[in-house]
């Protein structure tokens, strides 16, 4: 491949990159998450900028040329080197909740930075991963094949957490994207086999950026039909949902439709702010995730204090019992966590016959009335 082909290459999958990064800060709504893969984007426009600018300049006979080549090998293999890292931290802060990665953080960074601070100071030392000769040639080193593999594990570690643990998502959605960060390793070390094999072959970098792509493809429909506060699903995405099960009809696996909702919430909201009210949503979010999490269900906050779920079973008790553990883990919600208030939710169910109960609106009136029956028994 020319050296022109190889710029054109590097360039358009950094426009590409651009793109991305302004779609997302845009689209995405505010999250860690989102910053986290924006400063992934601007690694790797970094990356395949410095990546063109070493082979704009290699070879170049005038003065400078020497020291701009110094320059642009060493910001290149820094930015290669926090590109992995920072892809590594992504995929965990992906794999487990904000709260679990900052009270982790500094067995994270003790465990998993030594390795991006050694091939840093190697990267610094001249002739060590790279040189540049006479003639104004980029040259490997002799460690340089050892800064490729601190670059492989990293992303190999990520892709190896997000595959374990794929199976442990509370949610299908969740493991969808578990999958999607598992595989992300496959394309950018195919890549780089081959740029190692085809000299002057432009590969590892394009290939990454088509995996990221897949990744931000896959964030994106993930932000669309998830609550931005409890993270479940959303009431568009509920409804889409619903009418899909609908229209299946009765030839699939019996199934129920469950509406939860929280009681006295506005007497929380009323006595100790929006804020904790927040806090008692995302709790009672988390603990449906626990609870259903493992069986066959669709789970989204409907709207306010509201919740349902889809759940597939068989018998009546499987559901009756479902609704026992999601008080149980309420009550040991409320034993451990030191709040001035008790959470507790009321629930009605229906099941979906294809007959008396066929539509959307049906079904979420039937669930509504068991539920309302359940809260003034309680209330009582």
């Amino acid at each position: 491949m020319g050296r022109f082909g190889y710029i054109q290459i590097n360039m358009f999958a950094a426009l590409m990159l651009l793109i991305l990064y302004i779609n997302s800060k845009s689209k995405f709504p505010y999250s860690r998450n989102s910053k986290r893969f924006r400063k992934i984007i601007t690694l790797m426009i970094l990356t395949l900028v410095t990546d063109t600018a070493i082979r704009v300049f290699d070879g170049q006979g005038a003065a400078w040329v020497s020291t701009a080549m110094w320059v642009c090998v060493w910001l290149y293999y820094a930015a290669v080197d926090m590109l992995a890292y920072g892809w590594f931290l992504f995929t965990y802060a992906n794999l487990y909740e904000d709260r679990d990665l900052i009270e982790h953080k500094w067995l994270i960074l003790f465990t998993s930075a030594p390795l991006l601070v050694l091939v840093l100071m190697m990267t610094g030392w001249p002739g060590l991963v790279f040189g540049v000769d006479g003639q104004n040639h980029y040259v490997r080193g002799a460690a340089f094949l050892l800064q490729c593999f601190v670059w492989a594990a990293y992303i190999l570690a990520a892709g190896g957490m997000a595959f374990f643990l794929r199976r442990k998502a509370n949610m299908r959605e969740k493991r969808e994207e578990y999958v999607y960060l598992a595989y992300f390793p496959v394309l950018p070390l195919a890549g780089g086999l081959l740029q190692l094999v085809v000299k002057d072959m432009a590969a590892i970098w394009p290939f990454t950026v088509a995996s990221m792509v897949m990744v931000y493809v896959k964030m994106q429909r993930t932000q669309i039909s998830l609550d931005p506060m409890t993270g479940l699903n959303n009431r568009s995405r509920f409804n889409q949902f619903i009418q899909s099960k609908i229209d299946g009809g009765r030839n699939q696996n019996p199934w129920y439709l469950l509406l939860i909702d929280v009681d006295k919430f506005k007497q929380i909201n009323d006595s100790f702010g929006h804020m904790a009210g927040d806090a008692a949503l995302i709790k009672v979010a988390s603990v449906l995730k626990r609870t259903f999490g493992k069986m066959n269900a669709f789970i989204a906050r409907y709207g306010g204090d509201e919740f349902v779920v889809v759940l597939e079973c068989r018998k009546e008790k499987d559901i009756l019992n479902a609704m026992q553990q999601l008080d149980t883990m309420l009550e040991h919600e409320n034993r451990h966590e030191n709040t001035p208030y008790q959470l507790c939710c009321s629930a009605g169910y229906v099941r979906f016959d294809g007959e008396i109960m066929k539509t959307k609106e049906q079904l979420i009136a039937a669930a509504d009335k068991e539920m309302y029956l359940q809260k003034k028994s309680r209330n009582a």
